[in-house]
């Protein structure tokens, strides 16, 4: 069995759904989904609260219980001494609690987790490339939502040369951790953005995707540039970015899964190249190769 400790916003939540059913369809075993630590209600200091938003899209949902998680995060020895030398002796990859060590691919986690519980963020494409199309296709919004609230904005945006911008701020801003650790793009970012696209695209219809909407409507100011601001649910933000015919991402998973889930052939995607503010951090492979970076 695969289980996957789902943490973060909807962007975290679906980089750990696709590595665990990328894990799944390759073993061929049961995939299921921990939930227990997305509860807005809680609250903890330096924590943004987040809720489970998977349920949206035509996933493979499964709840993982209580019994299940603790059978693969208990220590295989319980004295304290036989659980040191197990951890010296067997690589966290074959372990079947396997923490996420550092930020980059990972391949060894490809290879061995076999019957495992999964904790960290896991952000490649690298993690579930292979089953490519089907993370696509269980990626898409159940029917109810696309024809209940979407159908007037969806229409403008599959039928114009539009583009997607996201603007992120909120904990980044907020938060003092985040603040010491993501790179706050400026203005010159999105200017110098719209007119390499611009160039190479022609005039574009702009639709900003914000976590801060009254901050864009005030300060988003760029010369001969109107554009619309979006204010849906984030799994509905999510679908809308997809079906712009470009993307201007923000140093963020959530623009990042709008993007990557973007089906045009000819397509421009444009991020940040410096993704964190100290290079310590590094970019983490997050950005495929295609992708523009400014």
């Amino acid at each position: 069995m695969i289980i996957v400790r789902l943490i973060g916003g909807l962007g975290n939540q679906m980089f750990q759904y696709a590595l665990g059913r990328h894990l799944a369809y390759r073993y061929k075993t049961e995939f299921k989904l921990d939930i227990s630590g997305l509860d807005s209600s809680r609250e903890l200091p330096g924590v943004t609260n987040r809720n489970y938003e998977l349920k949206h899209f035509r996933i493979i949902e499964n709840i993982a219980d209580k019994k299940e998680i603790e059978k693969l995060c208990t220590p295989v020895f319980s004295a304290n001494i036989l659980n040191k030398t197990y951890k010296l002796f067997v690589p966290y990859y074959k372990r079947h609690y396997v923490h996420e060590k550092h930020a980059e691919f990972d391949h060894r986690i490809l290879d061995y987790c076999k019957d495992c519980y999964l904790d960290g963020y896991w952000q490649s494409e690298n993690y579930f490339i292979d089953i490519e199309n089907t993370i696509r296709n269980e990626f898409t919004l159940k029917d109810h939502l696309v024809s209940g609230n979407l159908p007037g904005i969806s229409e403008e945006i599959k039928g114009t040369n539009s583009v997607s911008i996201h603007i992120r701020r909120g904990d980044y801003i907020s938060n003092p951790l985040f603040n010491k650790i993501y790179n706050n793009l400026n203005l010159g970012y999105y200017q110098n953005a719209i007119n390499y696209l611009k160039k190479k695209t022609g005039s574009l219809n702009i639709f900003i995707f914000s976590d801060d909407k009254e901050w864009v409507s005030e300060w988003f100011k760029i010369d001969d540039i109107s554009y619309k601001i979006i204010n849906y649910s984030s799994h509905e933000e999510i679908y809308l970015m997809s079906h712009c015919k470009h993307n201007i991402i923000a140093n963020s998973t959530f623009s990042w899964w709008g993007a990557w889930l973007n089906n045009n052939e000819n397509k421009v995607i444009i991020a940040p190249e410096k993704w964190f503010k100290t290079d310590k951090t590094g970019n983490r492979e997050i950005l495929p190769s295609a992708w523009i970076k400014l």
